[in-house]
């Protein structure tokens, strides 16, 4: 398990006089949503293989770099990226296989999404590809995901996760997580507030959150997770 915690917010003296409505709440919804956000991109760094048999490239042809300091083209992601994680996943669980999940970036979604593929009603069925509200919300088996914290990688020959506040590389690349739930696991704690009021030095209240949580790939030979990174 590790620990999160948040740096510590004043509400001055005057602010706990003066505000109309609840500054306490507000601080304490800040700090919720920093430590999710955290926890997140670490239980998605966990998850995500590091062995050359669980991870695949981007197949697509060239397209514009999206991620920031990014040069050069990348290859798109397509629906056969997934077809090709479902496979691998299929081949090594062995076993009927449980709810499956592919996390990504918005901007990976929107290649995978703008895919003719997937927007051609004779083929939608074959791929299995399902829209809800306009927003295609599963593919080849997969409950696709999208958010904002999916580890970067490096772009040797078998990629390396970026640590989360390493600067980007030109050589930098996207990735998308594909795992099949049983083969994953996490824990989350409560998450704990603590508080300094009526603080002499500071003339305020002090406020501060933490968590532990933690995740990890059931097997070490990582099956269960497939990674898919974007090749240039």
């Amino acid at each position: 398990m590790n620990e999160f915690s948040t740096e510590a917010t004043l509400i001055s003296n005057a602010e706990t006089v003066e505000l109309s409505y609840d500054k306490m709440e507000s601080v304490f919804g800040d700090h919720r949503g920093v430590l999710s956000e955290e926890v997140a991109r670490d239980v998605l760094a966990q998850w995500c293989p590091s062995q050359d048999a669980n991870i695949l490239r981007s197949s697509g042809a060239d397209t514009a770099v999206y991620l920031d300091d990014q040069t050069g083209t990348r290859k798109k992601y397509t629906p056969a990226d997934l077809a090709a994680a479902k496979t691998r996943l299929n081949k090594t669980t062995k076993r009927e296989g449980g709810p499956r999940v592919a996390i990504m970036t918005e901007e990976a979604y929107n290649q995978i999404k703008s895919d003719a593929d997937v927007i051609d009603k004779n083929k939608m069925d074959s791929i299995g590809a399902v829209w809800k509200d306009g927003d295609l919300i599963k593919l080849h088996g997969f409950d696709i995901v999208r958010t904002d914290v999916v580890p970067r990688f490096d772009n040797t020959a078998t990629p390396v996760i970026k640590s989360s506040d390493a600067d980007n590389a030109a050589t930098d690349n996207d990735a998308i997580l594909c795992y099949d739930e049983r083969y994953v696991h996490r824990s989350v704690g409560s998450i704990e507030f603590f508080e300094t009021k009526r603080d002499a030095l500071l003339q305020g209240d002090a406020y501060s959150a933490l968590v532990r949580a933690g995740g990890r790939k059931e097997r070490n030979d990582e099956v269960g997770t497939v990674l898919i990174v974007q090749a240039a």
